[in-house]
């Protein structure tokens, strides 16, 4: 049974938050906004982002997730660090 099987990878991260004004773009953009320098970009090459278009919440409180793959690990590191600030 796959479902409970957990795969690390050290340079992805999660992202949670995404508001419905970013989320509601056209998946292209929405990428591209993910992965600029205001962003993502400015921590490291990002390799992939994909979007999960389920939402997280209701109403005004409905968030969107996203997966940003990185280069390496430590560009990975530094985007959890210094985006939880």
């Amino acid at each position: 049974d796959y479902r409970r099987i957990r795969v690390l990878q050290k340079n992805l991260v999660y992202v949670i938050g995404i508001t419905d004004d970013i989320a509601t773009t056209e998946d292209i953009h929405l990428i591209q906004i993910l992965e600029s320098d205001e962003y993502f970009s400015r921590y490291g090459r990002v390799l992939k982002t994909i979007i999960n278009r389920n939402a997280i919440g209701q109403g005004k409180l409905q968030r969107y997730t996203s997966y940003v793959t990185f280069e390496s690990e430590l560009d990975a590191s530094l985007a959890i660090v210094v985006r939880k600030k």
